[in-house]
Order: C-alpha cells, then sequence, then structure tokens
C-alpha cells in the first residue's frame, strides 16, 4: 500500500526506504562528505569586472563543487568546496586569470 503524505512533518524517508538501501545511502552520504574539503583564500579580486575574468577559471576545475568570493570582506575571500583541489592547484587556476590567492589560514 502507498502511504500519501499530506504534510511536510510526515513525511519519514525511513520509512519509504528498505533498511540495506538506507543504510548504503547513508554510508555513501558519510563518505563523500568526509571526503569534501573547504579552502579559504585572501585574494586581490576587487569588483564583479575581475569575478568575470576569475569565473571560467574556477568554472573548468571540474574538481570544484562551489566556489564564492566575498566582494565586501576587505580580504576578499575566495572559498572553495572540492574534494580532490589541493591550495597550489587554486591558486593556479587564480593566477591564470591574472590575480593572486594566499590561503588563509
Amino acid at each position: 500500500m502507498t502511504k500519501i503524505v499530506t504534510y511536510w512533518d510526515d513525511y519519514k524517508p525511513c520509512e519509504i526506504l528498505p533498511k540495506k538501501n538506507r543504510d548504503r545511502l547513508s554510508d555513501q552520504l558519510k563518505s563523500s562528505y568526509k571526503q569534501m574539503k573547504t579552502l579559504k583564500f585572501k585574494t586581490n579580486i576587487q569588483c564583479t569586472n575581475c569575478l568575470a575574468k576569475v569565473t571560467p577559471k574556477l568554472d573548468e576545475q571540474a574538481d570544484i563543487q562551489s566556489w564564492n568570493v566575498d566582494l565586501l570582506d576587505p580580504e576578499r575571500t575566495l572559498t572553495v568546496e572540492t574534494e580532490n583541489l589541493n591550495p597550489q592547484d587554486i591558486k593556479k587556476a587564480v593566477l591564470k586569470a591574472g590575480f593572486i590567492a594566499n590561503e588563509k589560514e
């Protein structure tokens, strides 16, 4: 029998998936979460035009899950979510666009 969910509070994914599938999905989520790392850099990216220059260089990096530059932060912080890239890879990509990125601690 199919259960019809009428309210968000009634939604219980644990009841929908068989236990072995729940466990496998849980393990996959845990392993991908553990591999993700956040890297932060101080940059000299000053404006949206600068951002437009660096965007293609960062977007072509397949292992970057997401990235963001905070233009309101005095340090113009670049935040990168990645699984496999190291800080040097990010620095090289930013340098190709003509900007500097120094890893923050």
